[in-house]
């Protein structure tokens, strides 16, 4: 019933990694989710797999357009808290929202049944897709509006107040950092396995700023041209990777990296630098922190620009 939409699940999975490195997520088109699901003013019940001992996180996708959803969850018949959403957005419906549970709750067991009672809100609880994560593991899903799905978890609700299908976006996610322009050069040291088949080298950029293009230097031989066309004045954070080939990097655990300015609407700038080794993040270089700068041996020629944006990335 949802195809593709099923892939979100790994994509949700991916976001644990992301926020673990430091990695911000990248979506570059604005998406409409489509997703079956329900919604209850008694209770929905539902069996997951969890790893023995570890605090849990479940996360819900839920439509944010019914606001301050509120409900009593209870673990193996116990009570272990309440799930909270204040506000709500008739605009960007789609939100994901965390509850944890504790390991006291999962010690000795490999699954767990989890309640999830109705206590108020502008109407009722709705639900659409579960993820189970287990640490950083994610060690179920459960698909809301998925008979094959319900059925394996052995789903049931009460006082079913909804059920069918929406399509909405998520909202555009904010992220506010400090970086540095330039129409010369900027210069840095990143760490790198030395086992490795090539790196990318991924930056955080105000895309407001078109048309951006550098060479890119390792240890003083040429990499290749960088070159990120077009430009968005209204979501204005992306981050774009660089492939650095492997004759520049097998046999070492630090490299040198020089970004040379070519050309641009204005100037070429950046925020954040991470680099991957063989899928792995290795390091990065929180541009604008003075610290992380210096273990870097971060330096900057023709500075344009130093400073502060509060920018959104695109859905």
């Amino acid at each position: 019933m949802k195809s593709i939409y099923k892939k979100l699940g790994i994509f949700i999975s991916l976001i644990i990694i992301l926020l673990v490195t430091q990695i911000p997520l990248k979506v570059f088109a604005a998406t409409n989710i489509t997703d079956d699901g329900r919604a209850h003013q008694g209770y929905s019940q539902f069996r997951a797999k969890v790893n023995s001992g570890s605090s849990v996180t479940l996360r819900r996708r839920l439509d944010y357009g019914v606001g301050n959803q509120k409900a009593n969850v209870y673990v193996d018949g116990s009570y272990v808290g309440s799930w909270y959403n204040s506000g709500k957005d008739t605009t960007y419906q789609w939100r994901d929202t965390d509850f944890t549970i504790p390991s006291s709750n999962t010690s000795g067991k490999s699954y767990i049944t989890v309640r999830i009672t109705f206590v108020s809100s502008d109407y009722d609880w709705n639900e659409f897709y579960y993820w189970i994560y287990s640490g950083s593991t994610l060690t179920d899903t459960v698909d809301i509006g998925n008979a094959s799905s319900e059925n394996s978890h052995s789903y049931i609700i009460s006082n079913q107040t909804w059920t069918g299908t929406r399509t909405f976006q998520y909202a555009p996610r904010r992220v506010v950092d400090n970086g540095r322009a330039h129409q010369g050069y900027s210069q840095f040291n990143m760490r790198i396995n030395s086992n490795n088949s090539g790196v990318s080298l991924i930056r955080r950029l105000d895309y407001g700023i078109g048309n951006q293009k550098a060479y890119v230097y390792v240890d003083g031989s040429y990499a290749g041209t960088w070159s990120n066309p077009g430009s968005d004045t209204v979501n204005q954070w992306r981050e774009y990777s660089f492939s650095i080939p492997s004759n520049l990097t097998q046999g070492k655990s630090l490299i040198n990296i020089k970004i040379v300015f070519v050309s641009s609407d204005y100037d070429w700038n950046e925020f954040y630098y991470w680099v991957s080794s063989n899928g792995v993040i290795t390091d990065s270089l929180d541009v604008g922190n003075s610290t992380s700068e210096d273990s870097h041996n971060y330096f900057i020629n023709n500075q344009t620009w130093s400073g502060t944006r509060d920018f959104t990335y695109p859905n």
